[in-house]
């Protein structure tokens, strides 16, 4: 059986190839290219899984992630609490009032919105941890430790807000 690809060139290598069409042949080419790239490919793989316990790699993996995220939430939550407690009045309301942007279920980054107050929660969080900053990012989804980091920086303030509302 003989599967069929359909292979895109620039013109001028198509022109090259045209040229030397008796003596070259673009199925011939890409063949030996594809053998050599999968080979490749098989060889990388094989040395990864050599002597290695992928699925205990991936376990630890994510241990090591739910730890960091763990630990990005509870510096979120104690820089929300340190936030408020010399917040002004109206910037205070504002972020206990303030919900994420949401699309598609993820959180969006909303390190550009007009209050600054706002904005600085991902600003200060991006400038402690730019590993994370999604700006560049298209989508503009952020990364699970941003959203971890906020969720607790609002419960934070959340929590402040709650021992404080009722003796205002």
């Amino acid at each position: 059986m003989v599967r069929r690809f359909s292979v895109s060139c620039s013109d001028e290598l198509g022109n090259s190839l045209d040229r030397y069409k008796e003596k070259l042949s673009p199925s011939a080419i890409f063949q030996s290219a594809a053998e050599v790239a999968v080979e490749r490919e098989e060889r990388l793989s094989k040395e990864l899984n050599k002597d290695v316990d992928m699925d205990a790699i991936v376990e630890r993996l994510r241990q090591e992630k739910k730890e960091t995220t763990k630990g990005i939430y509870e510096q979120g939550r104690k820089d929300g609490m340190r936030w408020a407690k010399s917040a002004h009045y109206d910037d205070l309301v504002s972020v206990v009032k303030f919900e994420p942007p949401y699309e598609d279920g993820q959180m969006l980054d909303f390190s550009g919105d007009d209050n600054d107050c706002i904005a600085d929660i991902l600003k200060d969080f991006f400038e402690e941890y730019p590993q994370y900053n999604t700006q560049e990012d298209d989508a503009g989804y952020l990364h699970d430790e941003a959203v971890e980091y906020v969720t607790g920086y609002l419960e934070g303030v959340g929590d402040f807000w709650k021992e404080v509302e009722s003796k205002l």
